[in-house]
């Protein structure tokens, strides 16, 4: 391929151009659940639940909030909005192995352990508000509840771990709490090992271990008060002292998912919105949609864009050699981008018939698949 060559991929009866070199652009995936990838091959997993008809709109099924793979690449699990069960694949033939079922969940975190026999899970259990608990430890096979840790909430919790987080060698697992709370446990028997407070008015979005798991990168926003022009932060702590040990304030607005390369010291933010507050309160177009940054400094390293009314970044994963970043979007091209440090901002055109929202994007233990939700539905393509 050329330096100025053009591709195609395929999204059903509509198609993505993109423009610009292999390196800069990476690959463009389909989210909008519409039709195959034109090379690598690609799966459909929907989320159906036998207790509700199909979905009939786009408005019918379960926005997919989170997806996780289990360590050897066999299974593959997903959560999606309230009104759709978590569901356990086989990888290989799309098959359903379990679904937990609806009257027990809505999931905006999913995790397997690092033995893969186990999945961390946040259930909402039913009535709503009934109990007070962290997360689920479920039978990875199965699906089954194996047990529900209580601990690590912090005061006036109600439950419910929003994100989770393993660390890369498995033995930790961290949860992050409404308000503003992040708990580890030690995965050997769920003990709390340690934790910090975000603040009153910080509103957490993600987190991530650092690639020796005494660190955990959290991102999300300072809330409260007027408009402020820098509102979107990381921040860095080492959660044995619960010391915070970097605050990098220098975004506009909120900031959405965190991932720290594998191996390194940086850290990937996804900056969500399309739009910016200025502190007169008008609105302003923003572009700068991942941002690579030093773990240490906080220094930006490089910055990936593109245009405004294409798509905001979501959510993102790093492939396990940490030379790749899948970037879910929520906008109208409906393509997940995989971009790559050292390279130029992924330019991608979209159709601009249909919004395809996606907010979940997890790469295989194998790095030659990546799987990525959007209503109702997973899809693996590989790469």
């Amino acid at each position: 391929m050329t330096a100025n060559s053009r591709w195609h991929v395929g999204l059903g009866r509509r198609r993505v151009l993109a423009t610009g070199t292999l390196a800069a652009a990476g690959h463009l995936i389909g989210c909008n659940g519409m039709g195959g990838l034109a090379a690598g091959g690609e799966m459909t997993l929907p989320l159906t639940d036998p207790e509700r008809p199909p979905s009939r709109g786009p408005f019918t099924g379960g926005l997919v909030q989170a997806i996780a793979w289990s360590p050897d690449g066999r299974r593959l699990a997903a959560s999606a909005e309230g009104i759709r069960p978590l569901h356990l694949w086989d990888a290989a033939t799309g098959a359903v192995v379990a679904r937990v079922p609806r009257g027990q969940t809505t999931s905006n975190a999913v995790a397997f352990t690092r033995d893969g026999r186990h999945l961390l899970a946040t259930l909402q259990k039913q009535p709503i508000g009934q109990g007070t608990y962290a997360f689920s430890v479920l039978d990875a096979a199965t699906g089954a509840e194996m047990q529900e840790v209580r601990d690590g909430l912090s005061p006036g919790a109600g439950g419910g771990a929003q994100r989770l987080a393993l660390s890369p060698d498995g033995r930790w697992a961290a949860a992050m709490f409404d308000p503003n709370h992040v708990a580890v446990y030690a995965t050997d028997g769920w003990a709390v090992v340690g934790g910090f407070g975000l603040g009153r008015w910080f509103i957490g979005r993600g987190l991530a271990f650092s690639p020796d798991g005494e660190r955990l990168a959290v991102v999300g926003f300072r809330g409260g008060g007027t408009p402020n022009p820098a509102r979107g932060r990381l921040e860095v702590w080492s959660w044995r002292t619960g010391e915070r040990v970097l605050e990098v304030p220098v975004f506009p607005h909120g900031l959405s998912a965190v991932a720290w390369q594998p191996g390194g010291e940086a850290v990937a933010v996804a900056t969500g919105g399309r739009v910016t507050v200025l502190p007169d309160g008008r609105s302003a177009p923003f572009e700068d949609r991942v941002v690579l940054l030093d773990a240490r400094t906080g220094e930006r390293r490089q910055v990936w864009r593109w245009a405004t009314d294409e798509a905001s970044a979501e959510a993102l994963d790093w492939a396990p050699d940490g030379r790749r970043l899948a970037v879910a979007a929520d906008g109208r091209d409906g393509v997940v981008r995989v971009v790559m440090p050292g390279s130029e901002a992924a330019a991608g055109v979209g159709a601009r018939t249909a919004r395809a929202a996606c907010h979940a994007v997890a790469f295989a233990p194998d790095g030659q698949r990546v799987a990525f939700g959007n209503v109702s539905a997973v899809r693996v393509a590989g790469l």
